[in-house]
Parts: C-alpha cells; structure tokens; sequence
C-alpha cells in the first residue's frame, strides 16, 4: 500500500470510528449537548447547555454524509428535534423550549437560517419565512441577528408583530435579560449574515448582505464584526461556505480569502492551535477550493489529534460579551468529520 492510499485508509477509519462516537453520544430527542465555560479552552469548569444551534452545526457537518445508514439515522433524529422546537412563522430560537430563559429569548436568524437550510436539505417542508428575514433588515440591507423591536417597526408583517409580541409577556424580566447578557437588540454580525446568505441565496434580499462582507475582507475588517463568532478560523469558515455554493461577489475573491486564512494559520502554528481550528483551517481551504496537497500535513496532524474514544477535543466555537464561550467535544469532531471528509472527496477529484 502506498503513503498516499495509506493515508486515505486513516481517514476512512476516523470517519467510520467518529460516526459511531456521535451516535452514542446524541441524545434520544436528537439533541446534542452544549457546554458552557469561563474560557475559551474549556479546559476548567464546564456545565451542560441545552441549545439547538449545537445541534444544527453538527447536522451541518454531517449533511455531505447523509448517504452513511448512521448518519442518516442521526439527521432523522435531528430533523425531528427541530420540528418540535420550531416557534411561530418558522422561525427558531438559539435555546430549546426545554431551557429556563426560552421564554425570555429572542428567536434569531442565525439559528433560523441554519436550521431552515438544514431541513431544506433533508426535503422537510417548513412555513415561509423568507419575508421574516426579509423584514428583519436595517436600513443598509443588513440581517439584524435577533428578531425583535428594531426602529423599522412599521415594515413588520402580522406574523413578525406576533412573534415579538412574546416579549410583552414578561417586560420587565425582558428587559432585565437584554442589559445582563451581553447582546443587543439591533445587532448586526458579519458571520451570522453569512449564514443568512447561505440559506437565501444570492438574489436582491441579501446583495447588500453580500456587499457588506466583500468590503470588510476588502478593507481588513474582518476582526470584531462579530459580537459572538470572534474566532476568525469560524468567520472564515463560514464565509468559504458561501465560495463553495458558488455566491459569485466572493468567489471573485476566494485568492484574498484564502491568502488571508494561510496567514492565519501560519501564525497559529506558533500557538498551541486547537483541534477545532485546525480542522476549521483545513474546511475553509478546500471549500475555497485550494488543493487537497495544500492540506495534507493538516489532515495528518488531525488524525493523530483523535483521541482513544476517537473524538477530538472541546473549544469553544462562539461566546459573548460576558465572557462565556460555547462548544463540545461532540462539535469539534463533527466539524473534524466534516474536514476528513472534504478531503477525501478532493484527493478522489484529482
């Protein structure tokens, strides 16, 4: 056997022995659990979170393997969890209605838009909630992230009124939860429009979205566009997903992407680089169709990170003002999944 097929063998086997880590570790109502932290290498305290965004990520991750009979029996599993959870008009809140402050939190177009795309995919028709998104748009064209009072109020339609209207319930605690937590009602983040667009498409509802995040890699302000995705590994990674659908005002520009994201992980290197970026380093690079040579020490370097449970190591993927961050061992070897497999297929294209 040569080194290369040698290596492709590796890889099949992690994939196939990840598989069988995530089954074990989804829970029965198709969730997979969240950990909150104090620190971004969640390597102190930790404690369980129950939010679908976790879970809508990882079945991203998995989505290109659906054809596996495991995998597939986790999407089913997945898919039917988020049916449950959807709220009013289609849209989905970034806590389960199992969660404490459920009742208190806004939904968001990140989850909305994650999950709406994610059960687009697996053919399960959900309410239209284009002209929600659509609505819940500043002045400038750009998704604000919650959906909630915003200045535009005259241009809501009657679903979206009812939809906020939820927070009239508890005004006070509502109000209270908004000033404690760290975020902002007229929020607007550069990733999460990024994951709007990977839900809509290019078309005349998310050009200026789509402008927004060609002139902030233009001009270098990538860093603090995000009020919760701060790790630039995760800005990047969801930007390459729209170079990978082909949204054309970025794929003019995939060489600056990718020249941008070989700087950072060139940098990286001389830092104790997480699991997760890494496996986020080497994603980014092939779906901004950079060749699979270029990743190939990554993807060894990933192989020997997987553990003797064969997973990868938590860190935290998101976090907010406060200072909590977000993540899982479950997340990190999905998106290592994910890595694994892109690769595959590109050495297979060559």
């Amino acid at each position: 056997m040569s080194q290369h097929d040698e290596l492709l063998s590796k890889v099949d086997l992690a994939i196939d022995k990840s598989i069988q880590y995530l089954e074990q570790r989804q829970m029965h109502n198709g969730e997979f659990l969240a950990y909150i932290s104090g620190e971004e290498t969640m390597e102190q305290w930790c404690a369980p979170d129950t939010t679908n965004y976790m879970t809508a990520i990882i079945a991203h991750c998995l989505l290109p393997l659906q054809h596996h009979p495991a995998v597939d029996k986790m999407l089913k599993k997945s898919t039917d969890f988020f049916q449950y959870q959807m709220m009013r008009g289609g849209t989905w809140n970034y806590l389960t209605k199992f969660h404490w402050l459920f009742r208190l939190n806004a939904p968001d177009v990140d989850d909305t838009s994650l999950i709406s795309d994610l059960l687009k995919k697996r053919n399960i028709s959900i309410p239209d909630n284009i002209a929600l998104l659509k609505s819940n748009r500043n002045a400038n064209g750009l998704f604000y992230t919650w959906f909630t009072f915003h200045g535009r109020f005259s241009n809501y339609p009657m679903t979206f009124w009812k939809i906020v209207a939820r927070e009239l319930k508890s005004p006070f605690r509502n109000i209270i939860l908004w000033k404690r937590s760290g975020i902002n009602r007229n929020d607007i983040d550069s990733a999460i429009n990024a994951n709007v667009i990977s839900y809509l498409g290019h078309n005349e509802i998310t050009e200026q979205a789509i402008q927004f995040l060609v002139k902030l890699i233009k001009e270098n302000s990538e860093e603090h566009s995000d009020h919760y995705y701060k790790n630039p590994f995760v800005f990047y990674y969801f930007v390459s997903r729209l170079v990978f659908l082909n949204i054309q005002p970025l794929v003019e520009i995939k060489n600056l992407i990718a020249h941008k994201l070989k700087n950072l992980v060139q940098a990286n290197e001389k830092h104790n680089r997480s699991d997760l970026e890494l496996a986020l380093a080497v994603s980014s690079l092939l779906k901004l169709h950079e060749p699979a040579d270029e990743v190939a020490e990554q993807v060894q370097d990933l192989l020997q990170r997987q553990n003797a449970s064969f997973h990868w190591k938590r860190h935290a993927f998101y976090s907010t003002s406060t200072g909590y961050f977000w993540g899982c061992e479950e997340l990190t070897t999905a998106l290592c999944i994910e890595a694994l497999h892109l690769y595959k297929k590109a050495v297979s294209y060559n």
